[in-house]
């Protein structure tokens, strides 16, 4: 009895598991749109194009809030724009693409270096619960530039489609609890 509720314990925890949904890989290269003189970011709308290895991301329409404009490091936020990401080899149409219309996340800066941290909410699309955009970018001081130098990004969540073993397992508790009902019912085959 208690081996078939670890069974059917252990298939349930595999129903959701951390996961990487898009990664930007090595850096290869990228721009940043609004760089101020200090190393700031303007307060005004922006775009983000980091290309990676393995994917690009490309943020269109992007807003900082006016803390982010100076040189000094701090907490600032950001808001708004499209998040796209493409498949670096194919110059073609996005793999992914969501609105960030309604949502704020953080950043923490340096001179010439941002963190970028946003919380996506659910994604239907890629079976992804509590999705998050995270990236890291640095850029030229000498003068301000709006080349990146450096960078990365990633949507991570929990993936909430089972694989086939997750489901084996399943099955294979749901018939031994089965199984065990019907010998306590005593029941004919």
């Amino acid at each position: 009895m208690q081996l078939m509720l670890v069974v059917l314990a252990l298939s349930m925890t595999a129903w959701g598991s951390s996961f990487t949904f898009f990664n930007t890989g090595s850096f290869a290269s990228g721009s940043i749109g609004n760089v101020n003189s200090t190393g700031g970011l303007n307060a005004t709308t922006t775009n983000i194009n980091l290309v990676g290895t393995a994917e690009r991301f490309r943020i269109l329409g992007l807003t900082f809030s006016s803390g982010c404009a100076t040189a000094a490091t701090g907490l600032c936020t950001f808001g708004g724009g499209t998040l796209e990401v493409f498949n670096p080899a194919t110059a073609g149409t996005a793999i992914f693409t969501t609105s960030l219309a309604g949502l704020t996340g953080d950043v923490l800066k340096g001179t010439g270096t941002a963190v970028f941290m946003m919380d996506l909410g659910d994604i239907p699309a890629l079976h992804c619960v509590g999705c998050e955009l995270s990236m890291g970018l640095t850029w030229g001081l000498s003068p301000a530039s709006t080349t990146l130098v450096g960078g990365n990004a990633r949507i991570t969540g929990v993936n909430v489609i089972p694989e086939p073993s997750t489901l084996g397992l399943f099955a294979t508790g749901l018939m031994s609890l089965a199984g065990l009902a019907r010998r306590k019912l005593r029941l004919p085959i």
